[in-house]
């Protein structure tokens, strides 16, 4: 079993650019109607004050925490920032810059003050725990998609002090708020536990307590204090790893490092991020899709895209482009940096492969 973070790489949201059809909210189907009158009100709540946030290559999630724009996300999606410097994105799709101003390695938080003299909507901080099956929800941008609510409920308190839950996480869910049914944070979304099969549905969230106490020792003005140092006793923490790749579910790769520790079943393992696109990209080089930039499958087909007009599908994995075989994702950006007006590509689908004629 592995713990895994739920990061993004920026590098395949950017193969469809900034599109206004991925700004659309979207919420999971609950099954009953009062959780789904509760996860409604805790939507509507909440949503606005939850921010995508960009760090370089890497895309998490955020909640903003004041009105004058405190953020606070995982530390492991903003590593990729330059000198400090992020921008994030509201699901109204209005864009912050903003800067990291704390980091807490251990607790794998961040502090980021956006610039901005607006009043903005602020997640309200729980002032009680959680309790062991309490509903609880989450909120993000899995795949880069904003405004993505998920439900589930709370399992416990680990001996490390985070928390574990039954709710499922995607890639780009790093940073983003667990809530209550009041709409009230209860802890930052990290990591998710994978196994050989996929993703199990358990998540693990830095409780409220040590992030209100991070948010406090580092609000401007304030002398940062560092928190007490802490050793579990055993299956410690998902720890630094990238939010995904919980950042988004992601198989073996070459390019990842894989650390690990003495624990029961959890191996850590921290991704690295080396893939990137151009700053700008020919408008006739858009393809329309959100691709996994370590195996190249496709996760989402744009509609109405070249991509989609040319027959690709979700789950589409590149193999050749005009049969030349792709060794990885860099060879897909060199593509697309100047593309022909007619490609044939060459994909597994449903593990056979087959030639698709692609029109830029």
């Amino acid at each position: 079993m592995k713990a895994k973070y739920l990061l993004l790489f920026a590098a395949s949201l950017l193969l469809i650019g900034p599109s206004p059809s991925l700004s659309a909210p979207v919420q999971v189907a609950i099954e009953s109607s009062q959780l789904a009158n509760n996860g409604n009100q805790v939507y509507q709540q909440v949503n606005p004050a939850v921010v995508t946030v960009f760090a370089g290559r890497e895309i998490g999630s955020g909640s903003i925490v004041s009105t004058d724009g405190l953020v606070i996300t995982n530390n492991h999606v903003i590593r990729g920032s330059q000198n400090g410097y992020v921008f994030v994105r509201t699901t109204a799709g209005t864009r912050y810059p903003g800067r990291v101003i704390a980091t807490d390695v251990r607790k794998d938080l961040a502090l980021i003050q956006l610039d901005t003299q607006e009043t903005l909507p602020a997640v309200r901080l729980a002032s009680r725990s959680v309790q062991p099956g309490d509903s609880v929800y989450a909120i993000g941008s899995p795949y880069g998609r904003p405004g993505v609510m998920t439900t589930g409920s709370f399992s416990r308190v680990r001996e490390n002090g985070d928390l574990q839950s039954q709710v499922i996480l995607r890639p780009g869910n790093s940073g983003g708020p667990l809530l209550n049914n009041q709409g009230e944070m209860v802890g930052v979304n990290k990591a998710i536990l994978d196994s050989r099969r996929g993703n199990t549905g358990i998540s693990f969230a830095t409780s409220i307590e040590a992030t209100k106490a991070f948010i406090e020792a580092n609000r401007p003005g304030r002398v940062a204090v560092a928190p007490p140092s802490y050793t579990p006793r055993s299956n410690p923490v998902p720890t630094p790893l990238p939010n995904l790749p919980v950042h988004q579910p992601i198989e073996q790769a070459s390019d990842r490092s894989i650390r690990r520790q003495p624990t029961n079943d959890v191996v850590i393992q921290e991704p690295t991020y080396s893939s990137g696109l151009p700053s700008s990209v020919p408008s006739n080089g858009r393809l329309g899709v959100i691709m996994d930039t370590r195996t190249l499958v496709i996760r989402e087909v744009e509609n109405g895209s070249i991509a989609a007009n040319s027959g690709l599908q979700a789950g589409d994995q590149l193999l050749e482009i005009n049969g030349n075989p792709l060794s990885g994702f860099q060879d897909v950006l060199q593509f697309m940096s100047s593309p022909p007006r007619y490609a044939q590509f060459t994909i597994s689908r449903q593990g056979q492969p087959t030639t698709v004629a692609i029109r830029f």
